[in-house]
């Protein structure tokens, strides 16, 4: 009884990772990864100077509450 559970649970491990190891190598994947030179060929520049970046955000406006009522 012992050594069907535990072959059972063998082959459901082996099973689940003969699965993932074929759901790893699909070739349609292939031409969705992301490559820095992506950026490159779309025309996108990176700057790497040592100054922050100008904070473009705006900040709203808001009203004084009086919290005391």
């Amino acid at each position: 009884m012992n050594l069907i559970i535990l072959g059972v649970i063998i082959g459901a491990i082996s099973i689940s990772v003969i699965k993932f190891a074929i759901k790893g190598k699909t070739s349609g994947s292939k031409g969705q990864e992301y490559t820095p030179t992506s950026d490159i060929y779309s025309g996108k520049n990176r700057d790497y100077s040592n100054h922050a970046p100008v904070e473009s955000h705006r900040k709203a406006p808001y009203e004084e509450v009086d919290k005391r009522e």
